[in-house]
């Protein structure tokens, strides 16, 4: 599952890996044209293939 199935199938808005922060202002069809955003809280700047890249991760984590 990629983050922009994760956030279609949940819809709720995309969350900051790192802090948890949810950013109302980026939706999916933002993410699937390719925004990114930078997020308020912890100021790291996020997009559809970082968060993929991260999700990647924690699959390949939670095997171990």
């Amino acid at each position: 599952m990629t983050a922009i199935q994760t956030i279609e199938t949940d819809l709720l808005p995309p969350t900051c890996p790192l802090c948890h922060t949810l950013d109302r202002t980026v939706t999916a069809d933002s993410l699937r044209a390719g925004a990114s955003w930078t997020c308020t809280r912890c100021g790291h700047t996020w997009g559809t293939l970082r968060l993929e890249t991260v999700a990647a991760y924690a699959r390949y984590m939670a095997t171990y």
